[in-house]
């Protein structure tokens, strides 16, 4: 177990957080701390965790070795950096690179610092040289909430990882179709590992099969519209993601007998057709008929219209809330992203 760090993404302020400590769950890795600062999450826990993370995640950017946290005061970092042993990560011949970014207002010099850290470094190891393209090294740290933290680089997310599954990039487009970042984070939300089987009952174009798929996971899918059943299957196809079972049925119906968790985007709204159900009566038909096939505890991940208490009509149904986050669209749409498990 070591002091990890991992940054995150700005575009939501709890579901990245909420997505890393999802995925360590799944895996099974034991992880303890878990200090929230703007954008950056502390937490104890494996090296392996930290490549995990880095692989599955859909909001966040860097993972890092913590080497010290203090309080952003151009002092306090100074007496820090002279404690750490940096001849126990960079040796003779190796080259490194300092990089440290604000997530706040700190009154610290970033750039002043970085030439102050890499100083401390060639004074420590004479024969290390900067390289800021390709070093061997990379040490990095945030100001955040008037706090650096700072460490090594362990593992870094690629941000474009996501560009080749856009809607705009696959043979089915759908105007409904959730963006693949959210399809991955909610997937991760249900504790989905890989092999385990992952349904989708509203597949619609398939946004949510498709990253289940990619990090490993098996999929299963149902939609009540034939068109959007082949389109679905058109698109996992495209991008040779295998699939167990892809069928036109109605969720409140289920044609599947049993599966590991369910992740899903119930139709809602202009682009979306209910087939003239409530999204209230739909949803609630659909949890009732989903328990039958879930196990014990098995997860549910869902993106639901905003208006309607949805903790309570789960709860009411007999499922246990564990966690909910809400999503702004746009000015007429806001999620409500559930994640419920059964008894």
């Amino acid at each position: 177990m070591t002091d990890l760090f991992f940054t995150v993404s700005g575009e939501h302020t709890t579901l990245p957080f909420a997505e890393i400590n999802a995925i360590l769950e799944s895996a099974g890795i034991s992880s303890s701390g878990g200090t929230v600062f703007t954008r950056v999450l502390c937490v104890t826990s494996t090296v392996e965790s930290a490549y995990l993370v880095a692989r599955r995640s859909s909001m966040t950017k860097v993972c890092g070795l913590e080497l010290f946290r203090c309080d952003a005061e151009w002092s306090e970092i100074q007496r820090r950096l002279r404690d750490v042993p940096f001849t126990d990560y960079v040796k003779k011949g190796q080259s490194f690179s300092v990089r440290l970014t604000s997530f706040d207002t700190s009154h610290v010099n970033t750039l002043g610092l970085e030439r102050e850290v890499g100083d401390n470094i060639s004074r420590k190891v004479p024969d290390a040289s900067v390289n800021l393209v390709d070093p061997d090294r990379s040490f990095i740290g945030f100001f955040a909430d008037s706090m650096l933290i700072f460490g090594v680089k362990v593992a870094e997310a690629s941000a474009k990882r996501f560009d080749e599954r856009m809607p705009v990039n696959r043979p089915f487009l759908h105007p409904s179709t959730m963006p693949p970042k959210l399809a991955r984070c909610m997937v991760n939300l249900a504790r989905a590992p890989s092999g385990c089987l992952v349904l989708d009952p509203f597949c619609g174009a398939g946004s949510i099969l498709l990253e289940a798929g990619a990090v490993g996971c098996r999929v299963v899918g149902s939609d009540v519209d034939d068109v959007m059943v082949e389109g679905c299957s058109r698109n996992l196809k495209y991008f040779r993601i295998p699939f167990d079972g892809l069928l036109v049925g109605d969720a409140r119906r289920l044609p599947y007998t049993v599966v590991d968790c369910i992740v899903s985007d119930p139709p809602y709204g202009r682009a979306s057709s209910t087939h003239g159900a409530s999204p209230i009566k739909l949803v609630s038909d659909f949890l009732f008929e989903a328990m039958s096939i879930l196990p014990r505890g098995g997860y549910l991940s869902l993106s639901l219209p905003g208006g309607w208490d949805w903790r309570a009509v789960a709860v009411d149904l007999g499922y246990a809330f564990v966690d909910r986050h809400f999503v702004r669209e746009h000015k007429s749409l806001t999620r409500e992203i559930l994640i419920i498990k059964a008894p």
